[in-house]
């Protein structure tokens, strides 16, 4: 889609918003999602070539600390977006990250800090008059299972152990190390490092790098054993984490069911 702006990613500003509602349905243009708008009967009152043109007014719309919404943006227009997306008002215009229309959900979220997804699941799994009865547990008695669960007194650690876990995953310590080496010599450089680090062993009899290319060949070799050591260190600290996590949810259970 070309109406993307360099704050693509920031979905604050009501343009990033819009533009991901469209590619969630699989809108790719100002003329199909006019067209999708006309056949649903939204904005029934204009013609579909002047909300095309509205459309890509707001598409285009850049974004400035001092205007967040187009002065083409009405009413009309954003009662139009959220009922065809089934969105809040304010997911709509970036002020919230939870798209239900449903308020109650929306204070949960904002409440407890969950997605609004795990809030969804909850409910379907618990409320009352959301809860679909199965032949293996009534709502009741997931309610209380949960209820269980979560003032066990080992939850907390239960908690804990994951964020433990989830940690050894992420590259944040590794990559840090080559945003400094690359901040520190350059990008150019650093991938003629690269080049060179795989030249230089001891068969190697071409010409003879200069002396910075070596310096920052050490460097990048420097790193390299680094950024090793600490994937196997991720590595380890992956299996003691999740014996970990096992025995904290080992001491649940028997919490829960002595």
């Amino acid at each position: 889609m070309a109406y993307v702006n360099n704050r693509s990613t920031d979905n604050t500003f009501f343009q990033n918003r819009l533009i991901g509602l469209m590619k969630e349905q699989g809108i790719k243009s100002a003329s199909d999602f006019a067209h999708k708008l006309k056949e649903k009967q939204i904005l029934s009152h204009m013609k579909e070539s002047s909300i095309e043109k509205t459309i890509q007014k707001h598409l285009s719309f850049e974004s400035t600390d001092n205007e967040s919404l187009p002065d083409t943006l009405h009413a009309p227009h954003i009662k139009a977006y959220c009922d065809f997306f089934n969105c809040s008002t304010d997911y709509l215009l970036g002020k919230t990250d939870v798209k239900s229309r449903d308020i109650e959900i929306r204070q949960i979220c904002d409440r407890l800090g969950l997605t609004e997804e795990a809030v969804n699941t909850i409910i379907k799994i618990t409320g009352k008059e959301t809860a679909i009865p199965t032949v293996w547990m009534m709502p009741e008695e997931s309610r209380a299972i949960l209820s269980k669960i979560l003032t066990a007194v080992k939850f907390k650690d239960f908690i804990a152990s994951i964020k433990h876990l989830d940690e050894t995953y992420g590259e944040t310590e590794e990559k840090e190390l080559w945003d400094i080496l690359e901040k520190k010599i350059g990008k150019k450089r650093l991938s003629t490092a690269s080049e060179w680090s795989n030249k230089l062993d001891p068969i190697y009899d071409g010409p003879e790098p200069s002396q910075e290319i070596l310096d920052d060949v050490k460097l990048f070799n420097e790193v390299l054993d680094k950024g090793y050591g600490i994937q196997c260190k991720n590595e380890y600290n992956r299996k003691v984490y999740k014996y970990e996590l096992h025995e904290v949810y080992s001491s649940i259970i028997n919490e829960m069911y002595p």
